[in-house]
């Protein structure tokens, strides 16, 4: 989990603008903020889950409450987002992480259908042999209908 500005300040170290001796400019944290802000959108529009807890941050000290997965795609992606906006070269590496970081974002939040196996097996599928013709997995039972017998008179 990370603040927004933890964020920022990560993409900025990816492509150099920020260090421990020269912190960026408050213009620039400010201008990747909005980039962040902007990709965090476009990403939601694409309905890509960013996780079960993310909070869309309004101020840069907001903390989003993101995984690690989510929090490595959003760095490395603004850091290749913002690069051109400041001047400054997109290494191969970096492109490269990106482009991973954000396939296993997609990867990870892939919502699959539940598949029902006993109307999709044909009969006599399986290594069960006894009965003959018996399905591997058991067809649900159907309940007979109630029927009334008729009344003697």
């Amino acid at each position: 989990m990370s603040t927004a500005i933890d964020t920022v300040n990560g993409a900025l170290m990816e492509i150099g603008v920020f260090s421990d001796v020269k912190p960026p400019s408050p213009e620039t944290v400010n201008h990747t903020f909005r980039y962040l802000l902007d990709m965090i959108n476009e990403w939601l529009v694409k309905e890509i889950t960013l996780g079960d807890n993310f909070v869309l941050p309004v101020e840069p000290a907001d903390d989003m409450l993101n995984d690690a997965n989510t929090d490595r795609a959003l760095k490395t992606s603004l850091a290749v987002m913002v690069a051109p906006s400041l001047r400054q070269p997109i290494s191969i590496g970096l492109a490269a992480n990106a482009g991973s970081a954000y396939t296993d974002l997609l990867i990870s939040n892939v919502k699959r259908n539940e598949q029902p196996f006993p109307s999709s097996l044909p009969r006599g599928a399986g290594r069960n042999t006894f009965p003959l013709s018996r399905r591997f997995f058991n067809e649900p039972t159907k309940k007979a209908p109630n029927v009334v017998p008729p009344d003697p008179q």
